[in-house]
């Protein structure tokens, strides 16, 4: 959850419905007294009940697409 996951990503991996996983949100949710998914996990990491996921690493530079300029070309001695 604190990935992002959906309630049938999360289902698959522990074997549930993605309504059980819902009803257990909601119960999470309800217990925590917050009103979003996004409060619960930040919740659930700030009391330590779970730990953080590690930060995706920042994306490759893309190397850029524009045309080379008309400069005439640098002379070297």
């Amino acid at each position: 959850m604190v990935e992002g996951r959906t309630n049938r990503e999360i289902g698959d991996v522990l074997v549930l419905s993605p309504k059980t996983v819902a009803r257990h949100l909601a119960s999470a949710m309800r217990k925590m007294k917050v009103s979003s998914r996004t409060a619960l996990a930040v919740q659930a990491v700030e009391s330590g009940a779970i730990e953080a996921p590690h930060p995706m690493p920042p994306s490759p530079q893309v190397p850029s697409t524009q045309a080379p300029s008309n400069q005439a070309p640098s002379t070297q001695a």
